[in-house]
């Protein structure tokens, strides 16, 4: 995670210096509905509600082209389902997004941009709530190899948005998670083989 985080700083040096451009810094928070792709037939999935707080920094690179990066605390998970019993699956990331975007000019108005990009996170904390007939429990999940998941996550992001003249800004994003989190140690399931995060998230954002 930290090489992750001094390489995009790295990109913004080299990329001001060669562009000759300034950064411009942001802030950007909302709520999200996570899920969870489970390699297990006996457990489904749906989705919980999370939310994300984001610090970003936009640098233009050439013609509309930008390079967004960023770093921000986020929630993923999901509410599993297994027989008579529910688990609902909630898990905390420190996450370093990086996304190439487009953006289009609306005359008065501001811009709205399209993109997509990498993203890398780091597991902080993890809650398992769970539900069956006769007993509603909770317990904390650990991140590693011994743990309830493992502790890396990283996929791609997609991101639409628009942003406005006042500095105020509308921003959705999809993650798709390509890292396998699953351990021998699932919080529902040792059978499962297979365990990726996604998540849809909507909110606000302004420049500073």
């Amino acid at each position: 995670m930290r090489k992750l985080f001094l390489t995009l700083n790295l990109i913004f040096i080299v990329a001001t210096f060669a562009f000759g451009q300034k950064v411009q810094y942001g802030l950007k928070a909302g709520f999200g509905f996570a899920t969870q792709d489970i390699d297990n037939q006996d457990v489904s999935a749906n989705s919980v509600t999370t939310y994300y707080i984001n610090g970003y920094a936009d640098l233009h690179l050439k013609s509309k082209f930008y390079l967004q990066a960023g770093i921000g605390v986020l929630g993923k998970g999901a509410k599993q389902y297994q027989n008579a019993q529910t688990n609902t699956i909630t898990l905390t990331y420190l996450e370093v997004p990086a996304t190439l975007l487009y953006k289009i000019d609306l005359p008065t108005l501001g811009k709205i941009y399209v993109g997509a990009g990498p993203y890398a996170a780091m597991g902080l904390s993890g809650n398992n709530q769970l539900e069956n007939v006769n007993t509603t429990s909770g317990s904390s999940i650990t991140f590693g190899n011994d743990g309830g998941y493992k502790k890396v996550d990283y996929g791609v992001n997609f991101a639409t948005g628009l942003e406005l003249n006042n500095h105020l800004t509308f921003n959705m994003r999809y993650s798709l998670g390509l890292n396998n989190i699953a351990t021998d140690n699932d919080p529902v399931n040792t059978n499962t083989n297979s365990v990726k995060n996604q998540i849809f998230t909507i909110g606000l954002g302004f420049w500073l």
